[in-house]
């Protein structure tokens, strides 16, 4: 049976097929057989500590992707942000004690970003170079090559999809952090921290300026990628540690609205 998988001879089950009365806005689902997701969960066992690692071994995936990490978890991400933030404070506390001019502290600003519909956008081929850049085993390269070309809709005639991750697939997340993974060293800097939780993306910088560059840098990645941000779901929140710190007089930075709250990983 693995042979069949990776040499190209199983296709989508006939049975399987069904009917969208609309096929604009199409979603890619998954309806496999039992033997192929003990296939893809065979494949995903192999993968895991490749890419987040063992003890004494570092992963392919950077350790600002907290999204289907194990060990982690929503909670653990937000943990990690508070505790983010209270290492700012204590900086902040000592500026205070250092007597140093309101005017000069920094606000930290903070980017909640939105990737409109990112699993459905990921473009297969730059995903599958992306893992020969990684150096994976070839193998399970070819595997998930031949697994997405079993992605299949029927719209009153059989449609192959050429883009997206299947939704239901227990490899999907593994493929998206592999896929998302050049951004975080792309945008990080020493004055610019990138926090992700799968597609949840948190940028903190201490200004204006350092986070349009991001912003920039992002954008680019984007483009490049085939993402696009859903700006009407991103927002910037600028935290003034001190009270005497002004508000921010502008609305928007890179087209993303400043707001004053945002609903962060359900809370």
């Amino acid at each position: 049976m693995a042979q069949i998988f990776l040499h190209g001879q199983s296709g989508p089950n006939q049975q399987n097929r069904f009917e969208l009365p609309n096929h604009k806005d199409i979603r890619t689902i998954t309806v496999l057989p039992t033997i192929t997701k003990v296939f893809e969960l065979r494949i995903l066992e192999d993968l895991t500590p490749i890419l987040y690692g063992t003890r004494g071994k570092k992963g392919i995936i950077h350790t600002a992707q907290q999204g289907f990490r194990p060990g982690a978890g929503c909670e653990i991400q937000l943990v990690r942000i508070l505790n983010f933030l209270e290492q700012v404070r204590s900086l902040e506390r000592e500026n205070r004690a250092k007597k140093i001019p309101v005017r000069l502290r920094q606000r930290v600003h903070l980017t909640f970003v939105d990737l409109r519909k990112a699993y459905d956008l990921v473009n297969r081929d730059l995903l599958l170079a992306k893992m020969l850049g990684y150096n994976l085993d070839p193998e399970i390269i070819t595997f998930v090559a031949k697994f997405l070309a079993t992605s299949a809709v029927d719209v009153g005639e059989r449609m192959r999809t050429f883009r997206g991750l299947p939704q239901g697939s227990c490899l999907s997340p593994a493929l998206f952090n592999i896929y998302i993974n050049d951004l975080i060293s792309l945008v990080s800097s020493d004055s610019c921290k990138l926090l992700l939780y799968a597609d949840d993306i948190l940028i903190v910088t201490p200004s204006q300026t350092t986070m349009s560059d991001a912003l920039t840098k992002l954008s680019h990645w984007c483009t490049t990628n085939g993402m696009e941000v859903n700006k009407d779901k991103s927002a910037v929140l600028v935290a003034r540690l001190d009270r005497r710190t002004r508000a921010p007089s502008i609305t928007h930075i890179e087209s993303i609205p400043i707001q004053r709250s945002y609903k962060y990983l359900g809370v």
